[in-house]
Order: C-alpha cells, then sequence, then structure tokens
C-alpha cells in the first residue's frame, strides 16, 4: 500500500520539474488558489495529478469518489486511497476509470512502514537523483459537487523491496514503453493480463534508495523537511532533493521560519511553565504562612490559661475552691469559723515562742521545720474544721505548756544525758509539743491567706 507521501514544491514551482524529462503539462489552478509543498501528505488532502487525456496538471482530493455517488460526503474515501493492481478489470469502479481516466501522481518520495513485532519503522524511498518520481494512478469527477478526486494503484513489491513490505505504489519512468502506453489517451481498452504485464512493480537498485526516517511522520499535523531526512549516520548521502536556485532560497526561508515559530512556542511553554511554578511557589508560601499563625496561636497560652492553671495549683495548695466570686470574711472557706474565733491561741503561741528556750527542746528554727513536716496533717485539721481533741487551741496550748515544765523538773531530777532531736524529746512527749507548733504554724497561715484574700 502507499498511504504516505512528499512533495518539495509548491504549486507554482512544480511545473518547472516536469521540464527534465521533457515532458510536456498544462497546469489548471483556479484563479487565486495555491498549494504549499508538503512532505507528509495523507488521503483526504490534495495532492497534484497529471492526466494522460490531455498532459493537464491539476490538484485534486487523495481517495477515489465514483462519478455515479449521490453524496461524496457519506463515501468512505480511505478505502478507495489505494488500488490493487490485481482487481483494475474486476471492479466496475476501477475498470471504468482504468480506460479512460488514467493518470500519474509526482512526488518527491513515498513513505513505507516495516512491521517489527509490534513496532512500525518508517522508511523513506526516493530517488537519488533527487528529481520527481511518477506513481500510476487513476482520477475521476463528481459533477454534481465539482470533485476531482485519484487513486493510487499498488501491486506485489518485487524481490529486492520484500523485506520493507509485500506491496509497493507502481512507479513509472517517464521516456519508458510503460509510460508511454498508460499515458496514451487513445488506449480506451484494457485485459488483466495486458495491465498485470504493464504495471508490474519494479525496483531499480541504480535510481532508487531507501532509508529510515523518524516516528515524526506517523503523525499527520507534523510536516517539514526534516521529516524525509534519514536518521542513521549511513543513509545521510542518500538525502538529495532537486531544486532551484529560488527554491533553495525559499525552501531555506521557510525553514527558518519553522524554526523561529518553534523557539517561540518553546519559549512561550517555558514561560508559562515559569508563570505556573511561580503561582504554585506563592501559593505554598502562603499556606505555610498561614498554617505557621495557626500553630503559633495555638501553642502561644493565653492568660486565661494561665489563670486556669494558678487556680488549679491553689487547689492543691489550699484544698478549697477558689473562684472569681468576692471574699467574704464571715463566709470564708479556707480557714474554719471555730478556729478563727480563738484568738487567745494565737497570742498563746506567740507567747510560748518568745518564752524561755529552755521549755521546749530545739531552737525555733528546729520546730519551723518539724511544723513544715508535719503540714499535710493540719491541712487536714483545716479541711474538716474540727477542734482537736475537742479543745480549742488556747486551751490546748494552756494544757501542753503545763506538761512541758513537767517534763524539764522530771529532766532536772535524771543525771542521764537525753539525746537532742529537731524540736522532739526522748520522753515521749516530744511528739505533742510538735503538735503545738503545728497548730501554731497553721493559725499563722491561715490569717495570712486572709489577708492576702483581702
Amino acid at each position: 500500500m502507499c498511504g504516505r507521501y512528499a512533495i518539495a514544491y509548491n504549486s507554482e514551482e512544480l511545473p518547472s520539474h516536469f521540464k527534465g524529462f521533457d515532458l510536456e503539462v498544462h497546469p489548471k489552478i483556479n484563479k487565486g488558489d495555491h498549494f504549499d509543498r508538503s512532505f507528509n501528505v495523507a488521503p483526504t488532502t490534495s495532492g497534484a495529478v497529471l492526466r494522460a487525456k490531455d498532459r493537464e496538471l491539476r490538484y485534486m482530493k487523495w481517495g477515489l469518489v465514483p462519478n455515479w455517488t449521490k453524496n461524496a460526503e457519506d463515501f468512505n474515501t480511505y478505502k478507495t486511497f489505494n488500488a490493487r493492481l490485481e482487481n483494475l478489470q474486476e471492479s466496475k469502479m476501477w475498470m471504468a476509470c482504468c480506460n479512460r481516466k488514467r493518470c500519474v501522481i509526482p512526488v518527491s518520495g513515498y513513505y513505507e512502514w516495516k512491521t517489527k513485532g509490534k513496532e512500525k519503522i518508517p522508511y523513506y524511498v526516493v530517488r537519488k537523483d533527487g528529481k520527481l518520481c511518477f506513481l500510476a494512478g487513476l482520477y475521476d469527477y463528481l459533477e454534481s459537487e465539482d470533485l476531482w478526486t485519484y487513486t493510487i494503484i499498488t501491486g506485489k513489491a518485487p524481490k529486492e523491496l520484500s523485506w520493507l513490505h509485500h506491496r509497493m505504489p507502481v512507479i513509472l519512468e517517464p521516456g519508458t514503453d510503460a509510460w508511454d502506453t498508460w499515458m496514451d489517451p487513445d488506449k480506451t481498452k484494457w485485459t488483466q493480463e495486458e495491465l498485470d504485464d504493464l504495471l508490474a512493480a519494479h525496483y531499480d537498485d541504480e535510481v532508487l534508495a531507501v532509508y529510515q526516517v523518524g516516528t515524526d511522520v506517523n503523525k499527520v499535523a507534523n510536516n517539514n523537511q526534516s521529516l524525509v531526512k534519514p536518521i542513521l549516520k549511513q543513509d545521510q548521502g542518500k538525502f538529495n532533493v532537486e531544486l532551484s536556485a529560488t527554491e533553495k532560497r525559499h525552501m531555506k526561508q521557510e525553514a527558518a521560519k519553522e524554526e523561529g515559530n518553534s523557539q517561540s512556542g518553546q519559549t512561550k511553554k517555558r514561560k508559562t511553565k515559569t508563570e505556573d511554578v511561580k503561582e504554585e511557589e506563592q501559593s505554598v508560601a502562603h499556606r505555610t504562612k498561614r498554617t505557621k499563625k495557626d500553630v503559633d496561636q495555638e501553642e502561644e497560652p493565653s492568660e486565661k490559661d494561665d489563670e486556669a492553671v494558678e487556680e488549679e495549683v491553689m487547689k492543691e495548695e489550699e484544698g478549697s475552691d477558689v473562684g472569681d466570686e468576692p471574699y467574704d470574711e464571715e463566709n470564708d472557706a479556707e480557714v474554719d469559723q471555730d478556729v478563727m474565733e480563738d484568738e487567745v491561741g494565737e497570742e498563746v503561741d506567740e507567747e510560748y515562742i518568745k518564752g524561755d528556750e529552755n521549755d521546749v527542746e530545739g531552737s525555733m528554727d528546729e520546730m519551723e521545720d518539724d511544723a513544715v513536716m508535719e503540714e499535710p496533717m493540719v491541712k487536714g485539721a483545716k479541711q474538716t474544721g474540727q477542734k482537736k481533741g475537742g479543745q480549742s487551741i488556747g486551751e490546748r496550748v494552756r494544757k501542753e505548756v503545763g506538761g512541758s515544765s513537767a517534763v524539764k523538773d522530771e529532766e532536772q531530777s535524771d543525771p542521764t544525758p537525753k539525746r537532742r532531736g529537731k524540736g522532739r524529746s526522748t520522753s515521749g512527749k516530744g511528739s505533742d509539743e510538735g503538735d503545738v507548733v503545728n497548730m501554731m504554724s497553721s493559725g499563722k497561715k491561715a490569717s495570712k491567706k486572709r489577708k492576702q484574700h483581702n
């Protein structure tokens, strides 16, 4: 089959390249029409066709539509862009065209794909001298839509080219008997045998060259000269296109323009990509800043939190509820009312501490140390609000003072040395004296806290 080909000349340049074959052509192009060169001509696009009837050179649509078609849009031209040589006299559509509507299609070269496993590798077949190559074809005209269409005839590939594909387009060389017979307008009847002999595919290694090209040709949208250039180093010398000085200049200008457009597109893409990256960075920075601020707010303790913590500490230390209500001296929950009324106890404690140091073993500092050690027990007394032993602090102190005098008399009568401890006596009554000191200390603490609340 033949599904892609290249033509290196536009509609104004093409006619001049027939002169190298001593061929007379009559270009037929409507005023204002222009057809660019194309290195990737595909079915349903337009290509130049040289008619055998009158040597008219006309651009037609690739994919033959029979003249009896009622609606060209409903006709599937993808089934008719190639015509098999073996079927030219078996199909009425091909037979009518073969009798009176024969043509050749000028190309710079054609593409063929070699199948290797699941991969299809594109190759390019071209004349070594860079001149035009002519493919045998048929054309038709749909008068109702003023539509000219054509097809390319394919045959079995010769053994020299069977490694590439089992079929190939029929190539006709100007000046040969096959060319003259095919392009004879007076020849209107054919047999299949005549056609098989006349259009048998040939491959002349001295005239044609084959080399691998890039896969960009697989996409119809790609269309530039690079598509027909070899990609293998050993094939570099095979690339050749016949160009006049003017055509070379035009070709360079178009190549430069295409390169500029490509670079401009790449620059635009890079610019767009850079802008996208900047926007993303700004977005990330904003999210990071906001997240950090939120975290700081979560981690930064408020004054209210400090007050709550202080309240909890006070509750643990005082064993009572401390709220926001103003202090009520009469209903103070921290110190029992009975304890507060016993002012004599505080006066006795103070006189007791300032009295004779020999009355109690140990210094005042030692007594205060003992009071700190016994603080939990005193707190228990605060919380319950009961008089220890059913007595007031003053009564207990007076009683204990009397007991301490008895202890002193006993020690003086006993010559045995006694071991002194921190505010404690070995006589067994030191614990009672410690209780007295502890109660005295608790009374002072209660008074101090009341003053703080006030």
